[in-house]
């Protein structure tokens, strides 16, 4: 495994409004950094979509389209993966843990937490390396790399992403519409760039 200064990826889970909704994530050896590309959770309220979401409409791309940070996305490595409405709360409630988690005067994520989110985001290189010679990375040797330690406490973190899941579901009514749509390259083309 080569050694890297960074690892991060994103993931395009489908449109609000005919505008790219990306999660994306970063680690280095001091710092994590996870969200949305748009402002969709409320800051106030956890498990809570953003109020001027309300009568947006969203459509979910069926494949799963991933990316390092910075690059064009790609359904490769997808094969018996999918986008689904679950998603997009299962997403949300991840970062809702992730800021707690950093929020409690953490410099870095712990290692449970941080291979939950690169599983649900971007968990490898490997389909989007140029070539073979490169290094091929996964969430797993970012975690021992950067020396990411296990939460003694990540039992209440796991309750808690769970509540905040149940609570992400429910508010999936600000949505006037939810349309799941299969790959179209016209619509990817025009609508997503690389974040």
């Amino acid at each position: 495994m080569p050694i890297i200064n960074a690892f991060g990826g994103q993931r395009l889970i489908g449109f609000i409004n005919k505008k790219p909704l990306v999660a994306k994530f970063k680690v280095d050896i001091d710092s994590f950094e996870v969200g949305f590309n748009q402002k969709i959770l409320d800051k106030e309220y956890a498990g809570q979509f953003d109020k001027n979401l309300l009568g947006s409409s969203l459509e979910i791309l069926e494949k799963r389209y991933t990316a390092p940070l910075g690059k064009p996305y790609s359904t490769m490595g997808a094969k018996g993966t999918s986008t689904t409405v679950s998603t997009l709360p299962w997403i949300a409630s991840l970062i809702d843990a992730a800021e707690v988690e950093m929020g409690s005067g953490n410099k870095q994520i712990s290692k449970e937490l941080f291979e939950k989110i690169a599983q649900a985001i971007y968990a490898s290189n490997a389909f989007h390396r140029s070539d073979l010679e490169s290094g091929l990375i996964t969430y797993l040797d970012v975690s021992k790399q950067f020396n990411l330690q296990p939460s003694g406490q990540y039992k209440y973190t796991e309750m808690g992403i769970n509540r905040l899941f149940s609570q992400f579901s429910k508010n999936m009514s600000v949505f006037s519409q939810i349309t799941t749509i299969p790959h179209s390259y016209l619509l990817f083309e025009k609508s997503a760039k690389v974040a």
